[in-house]
């Protein structure tokens, strides 16, 4: 997640969603058994210490359900579990009759599909919470000292292993600015490669849509 500060805008507390994605299915068909199979399977898992969860119900001939969930690292394990549990019970509750859906709340985010999204990269759908303090300096000294801190968070967790790829610290300072903070993390089950794709596409976003914030959390289904 990149997060710059101050961050006066966003609260801590776990309200964010996001509004349903795309499909629908019968009531009572195989899928919908899969999935509510797999959002009740949730409350016997044993928390994990990298926060990252990847979940099937179902076999290959009856529409199985596909999920992952990702915990922010700060996050304690027992909490993250429980964040992952409420999100997708809440997804599944309030908006029924889906094939597909993304959820994100403050510490954690939860996604189901009925194809297959572990390993695969996906900046669709985006979501973002900007905060309202607008620069005062310089833009393009601002642009240039938020683009040395990414490309070095960006390098860094996208080193990471298959349990968590996860970076976080601050730039440089000048005139005009306070110091830079920010943090980057993806799903781990992504290369490298992908990794760093995922991470430009949302720095270009963020480029076009908030040049001039101090604040922003920005999200897409594989990396904040």
């Amino acid at each position: 997640m990149l997060t710059f500060v101050p961050f006066h805008a966003l609260g801590e507390a776990d309200t964010y969603e996001f509004d349903p994605v795309q499909g629908s299915f019968t009531a009572n068909n195989t899928f919908a058994k899969n999935l509510n199979s797999l959002v009740s399977s949730l409350s016997s898992l044993t928390p994990k210490v990298y926060g990252f969860y990847s979940l099937t119900s179902g076999n290959s001939s009856g529409e199985p359900a596909y999920a992952i969930a990702l915990c922010k690292r700060e996050v304690k394990r027992h909490d993250c579990l429980r964040c992952i549990q409420t999100a997708a019970r809440n997804i599944t509750e309030l908006y029924p009759g889906k094939k597909e859906d993304i959820v994100w709340y403050t510490h954690c985010m939860f996604r189901y599909s009925n194809r297959v999204i572990y390993g695969k990269k996906e900046t669709d759908p985006t979501q973002g919470f900007i905060a309202s303090e607008k620069i005062s300096a310089d833009r393009v000294e601002f642009q240039r000292l938020l683009r040395g801190l990414f490309d070095r968070l960006k390098g860094i967790a996208a080193a990471g292993g298959s349990n968590r790829k996860y970076a976080q610290g601050n730039g440089s300072a000048s005139t005009g600015y306070r110091r830079f903070y920010g943090m980057a993390q993806c799903t781990p089950d992504l290369s490298e490669q992908d990794f760093n794709d995922c991470l430009d596409f949302g720095f270009q976003s963020m480029s076009i849509c908030c040049d001039d914030v101090v604040g922003l959390r920005w999200f897409c289904p594989s990396c904040n």
